[in-house]
């Protein structure tokens, strides 16, 4: 048998050493793609978790906005008629709408005919006879399908109509309510109307009538 020759031992030597150093290079690459794989999965499973944090802390924090402000629910102010009291008097009462309660509700009552009439008879300005006709009402909390007796209106003798303005503020935003009652045939009759304001009087948040309240050749009520 005969002996390798001196190159031949140093040529095979020298392609086993190379062929370590590609396995060890490739083994390295292979290692160090898993590692950044690795990180990669990571480092999106850690985004998609703070993203779903995000996105949690946001609805909980819309959450805390509604029940402290009331939401998109609002408050109307209406009358009602009490077998036990006299027939030209009604009970004044806040009704909730809606699904959340409300709190720290402001309400500036102003009777549009008795501005006239100080206005016309006492030659008061505008401002001024709406600060002697205005009455001030606060409510605290105002729970989900609750009402609030704020006060007792006696109806105008003599007259067949009452117009009043109400400013409404709570947490929740602003609100102006137009209600108007008519005498018709002898009988008192109701409509009121309330909208977000600042806001669009057209696109009311609610408008209500009784079915014989005055209307015009279109339909529409007259306030």
């Amino acid at each position: 048998m005969e002996f390798l020759k001196e190159p031949t031992v140093l040529t095979t030597i020298g392609a086993g050493l190379a062929a370590v150093g590609t396995l060890i290079s490739t083994w390295g690459a292979i290692t160090a793609s898993n590692k950044r794989a690795q990180f990669e999965y990571e480092l999106r499973a850690k985004s998609d978790k703070i993203a779903t944090l995000a996105e949690e802390n946001q609805k909980l924090a819309q959450e805390n906005n509604v029940l402290i402000t009331g939401g998109d629910s609002y408050c109307v102010v209406t009358l009602a008629k009490e077998t036990s009291e006299p027939d030209n008097v009604r009970i004044l009462f806040v009704r909730h709408v809606g699904t959340h309660t409300l709190s720290d509700i402001r309400i500036r009552l102003l009777d549009l005919d008795e501005m006239e009439r100080l206005q016309t008879q006492e030659r008061l300005s505008n401002v001024a006879a709406a600060s002697r006709s205005a009455k001030f009402y606060n409510i605290v909390v105002l729970p989900k399908d609750s009402d609030f007796i704020i006060d007792r209106i006696e109806l105008p003798s003599g007259a067949d109509q009452l117009r009043l303005i109400f400013d409404i503020t709570s947490r929740a935003g602003g609100l102006k309510e137009k209600f108007t009652m008519r005498k018709v045939n002898g009988s008192w009759r109701l409509a009121s109307k309330i909208f977000r304001f600042p806001g669009d009087e057209s696109q009311p948040l609610l408008e209500e009538a009784e079915p014989d309240f005055p209307r015009d050749s279109s339909g529409k009520i007259l306030y």
